[in-house]
């Protein structure tokens, strides 16, 4: 029997064949940073090795415009101008606080079952806006947020919800002032068509809320304020980073944790692990003293839903200069 002539060592060419000599490379270019290496360098010991310097290489090409330091031109940046041209330390935040009956206090229900006892009970502000406002001074502290403004609407009781976040690092402070007898049927919808408002009259990057209030549970004031302003959200914050433009959450679902980055301007909502708040010092509990702007609204009924008008919660007046 003969034996087998012997098979030539096959040559790799230097560059890719023409897409009309083999259509395995149709379409297909290699980077200028020089040909694949050939011949029997390509299958010695050290091959995978010198194949994957050579891929490196082509990357490290391919993302500095493919021709290396030889190209003079300078990449221009895609940002419009606006929103996405601000400096990281020239944004603002908007938080929403709430006044709440005090998480510790026993919740005693009135005579007629028409809701609860609230004359001469104690309130404080609602725990998890106690967290989006810590939140939000954390990204002052780090010069990624150049002011914080915080605001809440309510009777005039509502002032020292916002002294108190005033105290623990908040700018300035808005109270949108409503009747006492119209404030329990304040929902989520007019709070939210007030915070957009304010929003975009204040030029905001940020809103910050607590995911949820603890005396009515309702979870919808974030979702509604990102609708009207037409925003991202990221709801159920457990972690939130300011990466450039953009705001990376990371949020607690059913099936462990996801991340979100979105674009600025957003909407973001503050869960429990997303920090712990700070006592308030006495520097600032003085600071905070001064009564915060307000803002009344015009026009309508306050009591929403329920076959009662919902108001006009769209038109506020001018607002006064803070007192310092």
């Amino acid at each position: 029997m003969r034996p087998a002539p012997a098979r030539p060592f096959p040559q790799f060419p230097a560059t890719p064949p023409s897409q009309s000599s083999c259509p395995f490379f149709s379409g297909f270019r290699l980077p200028p940073q020089g040909p694949l290496p050939t011949g029997p360098r390509l299958l010695g010991r050290r091959a995978p090795q010198r194949l994957a310097d050579w891929l490196r290489g082509a990357q490290a090409q391919r993302r500095a415009g493919g021709r290396g330091e030889r190209s003079g031109k300078q990449k221009v940046s895609s940002d419009p101008a606006g929103r996405r041209g601000r400096k990281m330390a020239e944004l603002r935040a908007l938080v929403a606080v709430k006044r709440v009956i005090d998480f510790a206090v026993k919740i005693r229900v009135k005579p007629d079952k028409t809701g609860v006892v609230t004359d001469g009970v104690k309130h404080s502000m609602n725990p998890f806006c106690e967290i989006a406002v810590e939140e939000a001074v954390r990204l002052k502290e780090k010069k990624l947020v150049k002011e914080i403004i915080a605001v809440s609407c309510g009777p005039a009781q509502c002032q020292e919800t916002i002294r108190t976040a005033l105290a623990m690092g908040a700018d300035r402070g808005i109270h949108v002032e409503v009747p006492a007898a119209e404030a329990n049927h304040l929902g989520p919808l007019q709070v939210a068509r007030v915070l957009a408002k304010l929003a975009e009259k204040e030029k905001v990057d940020l809103v910050l809320l607590g995911k949820q209030a603890i005396d009515d549970d309702c979870n919808q004031t974030g979702q509604m304020t990102a609708g009207f302003l037409d925003w991202p959200q990221g709801t159920f914050a457990s972690q939130v980073t300011l990466e450039g433009d953009k705001i990376k959450v990371e949020r607690e679902i059913d099936g462990g944790l996801e991340t979100l980055r979105l674009k600025l301007p957003a909407v973001v909502t503050a869960d429990l692990r997303l920090n712990e708040p700070r006592y308030a010092t006495l520097p600032n509990i003085m600071r905070g003293r001064p009564a915060p702007a307000h803002s009344r609204c015009q026009g309508g009924d306050h009591r929403g839903p329920g076959g009662q008008t919902e108001g006009d919660w769209a038109h506020l007046s001018p607002f006064p200069e803070t007192q310092q």
